[in-house]
């Protein structure tokens, strides 16, 4: 009996130097991340709010992050010519925000068809056409760094305008995008 406590002991002994001093990848969130890039890692974020699975996610100029335990983060670095910006047109309400979380983040027309277009500081179409916002009601647009961009989301006869921008200090959230009616053009 004492050759089997003893056995059961140094196994149990293995065990937590295994648990304490062993790999960390084994963790089913950081094993997912591992070798993705930025935009797989912002589907995956996304996909992980809405399942329910608790992971914190934010996204800032540089990377997506994901803090996996009180004492472990992942960091999925964002190109370096490309930034996200995620953007929310609301009818009636929003959040203040300018980091990114897509853990918890919210808009208002959550999974809603929104035309939107987005162009570059020279006029130039970076993006236009109908889109589906996120069950969390934005829209992530991929931008090139470094510019100014002029945003139009049009939504039931309503409109709203933001200019948005990719420099080292911008929001990756934007929710000050009021949709309103517009102007009638008769005299």
């Amino acid at each position: 009996m004492k050759r089997y406590t003893a056995i059961a002991l140094l196994v149990a002994g293995l065990v937590l130097v295994w648990w304490t001093f062993g790999p960390k990848d084994q963790d089913p969130f950081a094993s997912a991340l591992a070798g993705a890039d930025a935009e797989e890692a912002m589907a995956l974020a996304n996909a992980w709010k809405q399942e329910g699975k608790g992971v914190q996610s934010y996204v800032t100029p540089e990377a997506v992050v994901f803090r996996l335990s009180e004492s472990r983060e992942v960091k999925v670095p964002l190109p370096d010519d490309r930034m996200v910006v995620a953007v929310a047109p609301y009818v009636s309400f929003t959040h203040r925000c300018e980091v990114h979380f897509m853990s918890s983040c919210q808009g208002e027309l959550a999974g809603e068809k929104v035309w939107i277009r987005v162009e570059d500081e020279g006029g130039r179409v970076v993006q236009e056409g109908e889109v589906t916002l996120l069950p969390n009601g934005f829209v992530e647009l991929w931008l090139p760094r470094g510019q100014r961009y002029a945003f139009t989301a049009r939504y039931g006869g309503l409109e709203a305008r933001k200019t948005l921008t990719t420099f080292a200090n911008s929001p990756t959230c934007v929710t000050d995008v009021p949709l309103k009616e517009t102007p009638s053009d008769e005299s």
